[in-house]
């Protein structure tokens, strides 16, 4: 998901990540960017990764472990006692030397989170290559025909009805154009000029329900 949150509020945004976060507990990988989360948001990020400028790998892990591995770092300033580590994650990033930035990924490379990533995949590489059996593809949950159909009309029938005005004058127009075109065409006949007339008569109809299914956009 690319940034999921940018236009929420926190409070919206908390309620977004919190749902992708109860997915993530079922079984699902859930992978998104997001920019500047506040601390409820963060803690509910099981691992995080931080690229540099140059799109290499300055952390990838635990975002428990985030703050205890930017502190071991000898020539990165501390953070403040009131500063976020996800704030003080993108500051030392940015805001630091390309020097800084490189000693940054190495170090990275060279600590103990790094290699159990590296032993994690390893070993699920090493299983897959010794089983028999071919990977377990889980087939992806799709909502039946009915039910979809069902939510549609719900959702459509709570936009309608908070808009009392609007369906009203749908109401009334309708009825309005209904009683001009009765009027117009009451004494059309059956010869060939009624017949055009009646074909006049249904371009108009289709035109205007066109018009009106617009007012709902």
């Amino acid at each position: 998901l690319d940034e999921p949150t940018t236009g929420l509020d926190s409070t919206n945004a908390a309620k977004v990540v919190d749902i992708l976060s109860s997915l993530g507990t079922m079984g699902t990988t859930v992978l998104l960017s997001i920019h500047q989360p506040r601390p409820d948001i963060f803690r509910l990020l099981d691992r995080v990764l931080v690229l540099s400028g140059e799109g290499s790998v300055v952390y990838s892990g635990p975002s428990a472990l985030a703050s205890a591995h930017f502190a071991s770092m000898p020539f990165v300033t501390l953070p403040l006692a009131d500063l976020h580590i996800a704030d003080y994650m993108l500051d030392v990033v940015l805001k630091s030397s390309r020097s800084d930035v490189r000693d940054m990924v190495r170090a990275f490379a060279e600590s103990e989170i790094a290699e159990n990533a590296l032993l994690i995949a390893d070993t699920l590489a090493i299983q897959y290559e010794d089983s028999d059996q071919p990977p377990i593809i889980v087939p992806k949950y799709v909502s039946p025909y009915v039910k979809q159909v069902r939510l549609l009309w719900q959702r459509l029938a709570q936009v309608t009805f908070r808009h009392p005005f609007l369906l009203m004058l749908h109401f009334l127009s309708t009825a309005c154009a209904s009683v001009a075109l009765g009027l117009i065409f009451w004494n059309s006949r059956r010869d060939t000029s009624g017949i055009q007339n009646r074909m006049g008569v249904l371009f108009f109809i289709i035109l205007y329900l066109t018009l009106m299914s617009l007012s709902s956009l």
